[in-house]
Protein backbone atom coordinates (compact mmCIF):
# COMPACT_ATOMS: atom_id res chain seq x y z
CA UNK A 1 0.00 0.00 0.00
CA UNK A 2 2.86 2.37 0.88
CA UNK A 3 4.43 1.84 -2.56
CA UNK A 4 1.12 2.67 -4.22
CA UNK A 5 0.99 6.01 -2.36
CA UNK A 6 4.57 6.75 -3.35
CA UNK A 7 3.73 6.03 -6.98
CA UNK A 8 0.61 8.22 -6.77
CA UNK A 9 2.64 11.09 -5.30
CA UNK A 10 5.30 10.71 -7.97
CA UNK A 11 2.70 10.64 -10.75
CA UNK A 12 1.00 13.72 -9.33
CA UNK A 13 4.35 15.49 -9.26
CA UNK A 14 4.94 14.60 -12.90
CA UNK A 15 1.53 15.92 -13.92
CA UNK A 16 2.10 19.31 -12.28
CA UNK A 17 5.73 19.44 -13.39
CA UNK A 18 7.18 19.35 -9.88
CA UNK A 19 10.27 17.34 -10.76
CA UNK A 20 13.13 19.36 -9.44
CA UNK A 21 16.18 17.23 -10.17
CA UNK A 22 16.35 13.87 -11.90
CA UNK A 23 13.05 12.15 -11.08
CA UNK A 24 12.96 13.69 -7.61
CA UNK A 25 11.02 16.60 -6.18
CA UNK A 26 11.57 18.70 -3.09
CA UNK A 27 9.87 17.43 0.03
CA UNK A 28 10.18 13.73 -0.77
CA UNK A 29 10.93 11.43 2.15
CA UNK A 30 13.94 9.13 2.23
CA UNK A 31 11.67 6.18 1.45
CA UNK A 32 10.32 7.98 -1.62
CA UNK A 33 13.82 8.83 -2.83
CA UNK A 34 14.90 5.22 -2.35
CA UNK A 35 11.82 4.07 -4.29
CA UNK A 36 12.97 6.26 -7.22
CA UNK A 37 16.77 5.96 -7.00
CA UNK A 38 17.12 2.45 -5.63
CA UNK A 39 18.45 0.85 -2.48
CA UNK A 40 22.14 0.96 -3.48
CA UNK A 41 22.90 3.79 -1.06
CA UNK A 42 26.34 4.59 0.35
CA UNK A 43 26.40 5.02 4.14
CA UNK A 44 26.69 8.61 5.43
CA UNK A 45 24.18 9.48 8.19
CA UNK A 46 20.45 9.42 9.02
CA UNK A 47 19.78 12.73 7.19
CA UNK A 48 21.70 11.88 4.04
CA UNK A 49 21.49 9.33 1.25
CA UNK A 50 24.37 8.93 -1.18
CA UNK A 51 24.62 7.08 -4.47
CA UNK A 52 27.35 6.41 -7.00
CA UNK A 53 26.08 7.65 -10.38
CA UNK A 54 27.32 8.61 -13.85
CA UNK A 55 26.87 12.23 -14.93
CA UNK A 56 28.03 13.32 -18.40
CA UNK A 57 29.94 10.04 -18.68
CA UNK A 58 31.78 10.82 -15.42
CA UNK A 59 31.57 8.94 -12.10
CA UNK A 60 29.83 11.16 -9.57
CA UNK A 61 28.70 10.78 -6.00
CA UNK A 62 25.09 11.98 -5.68
CA UNK A 63 24.24 13.15 -2.16
CA UNK A 64 20.60 13.69 -1.14
CA UNK A 65 20.20 15.83 1.98
CA UNK A 66 17.07 15.87 4.13
CA UNK A 67 15.89 18.45 6.65
CA UNK A 68 13.04 17.41 8.96
CA UNK A 69 12.74 14.23 6.88
CA UNK A 70 12.18 16.08 3.57
CA UNK A 71 14.48 16.27 0.53
CA UNK A 72 16.00 19.76 0.36
CA UNK A 73 19.26 19.41 -1.59
CA UNK A 74 20.94 17.14 -4.13
CA UNK A 75 24.70 17.52 -4.65
CA UNK A 76 26.93 15.88 -7.24
CA UNK A 77 30.62 15.54 -6.42
CA UNK A 78 32.62 14.93 -9.63
CA UNK A 79 36.36 14.24 -9.41
CA UNK A 80 37.23 15.38 -12.96
CA UNK A 81 37.92 19.14 -12.86
CA UNK A 82 38.70 19.33 -16.58
CA UNK A 83 35.09 19.09 -17.66
CA UNK A 84 33.68 22.10 -15.77
CA UNK A 85 32.95 23.86 -19.08
CA UNK A 86 30.99 20.81 -20.34
CA UNK A 87 28.82 20.90 -17.23
CA UNK A 88 28.37 24.69 -17.49
CA UNK A 89 27.48 24.50 -21.20
CA UNK A 90 24.98 21.70 -20.53
CA UNK A 91 23.31 23.71 -17.77
CA UNK A 92 23.18 26.83 -19.98
CA UNK A 93 21.58 24.81 -22.75
CA UNK A 94 18.97 23.44 -20.35
CA UNK A 95 18.30 26.46 -18.07
CA UNK A 96 19.53 29.46 -20.03
CA UNK A 97 22.06 32.10 -19.05
CA UNK A 98 23.21 31.84 -15.40
CA UNK A 99 22.00 34.44 -12.90
CA UNK A 100 25.57 34.68 -11.57
CA UNK A 101 28.49 33.78 -13.81
CA UNK A 102 32.10 33.76 -12.59
CA UNK A 103 35.15 31.90 -13.94
CA UNK A 104 34.83 29.03 -11.42
CA UNK A 105 31.23 29.47 -10.23
CA UNK A 106 27.84 29.94 -11.82
CA UNK A 107 24.29 29.70 -10.54
CA UNK A 108 20.68 29.76 -11.64
CA UNK A 109 17.85 30.87 -9.35
CA UNK A 110 14.48 29.44 -10.32
CA UNK A 111 11.13 29.59 -8.57
CA UNK A 112 11.52 26.04 -7.19
CA UNK A 113 15.18 25.16 -7.64
CA UNK A 114 18.49 26.90 -7.15
CA UNK A 115 21.39 25.41 -9.13
CA UNK A 116 25.04 26.10 -8.35
CA UNK A 117 28.11 24.82 -10.18
CA UNK A 118 31.53 25.16 -8.52
CA UNK A 119 34.93 24.44 -10.03
CA UNK A 120 36.97 23.53 -6.95
CA UNK A 121 40.67 22.77 -7.13
CA UNK A 122 40.30 18.98 -7.15
CA UNK A 123 36.62 18.39 -7.99
CA UNK A 124 33.42 19.91 -9.36
CA UNK A 125 30.31 20.41 -7.24
CA UNK A 126 26.88 20.63 -8.83
CA UNK A 127 24.24 21.53 -6.26
CA UNK A 128 20.47 21.57 -6.69
CA UNK A 129 18.57 23.10 -3.78
CA UNK A 130 14.97 23.81 -2.81
CA UNK A 131 14.59 27.57 -3.37
CA UNK A 132 11.64 27.82 -0.98
CA UNK A 133 13.50 25.94 1.77
CA UNK A 134 16.53 28.20 1.34
CA UNK A 135 14.26 31.21 1.74
CA UNK A 136 12.56 29.73 4.83
CA UNK A 137 15.95 29.01 6.38
CA UNK A 138 17.13 32.60 5.69
CA UNK A 139 13.94 34.02 7.24
CA UNK A 140 14.28 31.82 10.31
CA UNK A 141 17.93 32.86 10.73
CA UNK A 142 16.88 36.54 10.47
CA UNK A 143 14.12 35.99 13.04
CA UNK A 144 16.51 34.32 15.46
CA UNK A 145 19.08 37.08 14.97
CA UNK A 146 16.47 39.78 15.70
CA UNK A 147 15.26 37.84 18.74
CA UNK A 148 18.84 37.60 20.03
CA UNK A 149 19.34 41.34 19.44
CA UNK A 150 16.20 42.09 21.46
CA UNK A 151 17.47 39.88 24.29
CA UNK A 152 20.86 41.58 24.16
CA UNK A 153 19.24 45.04 24.34
CA UNK A 154 16.99 43.91 27.21
CA UNK A 155 20.02 42.77 29.20
CA UNK A 156 21.69 46.21 28.98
Amino acid sequence: MKRIWILILMMAALVVGAQDVRKLFWGMTQAEVIAVEGEDTLPIDENTLAYQRILLEQPARMICEFIAGKLMKVTYDIKNIYIYSRFRDGLVERYGKPTLDRPSYCSWFGPRTTIMLFDETTYILLIYGDTAADERIRKEEERLKKEQQKQDIGEL
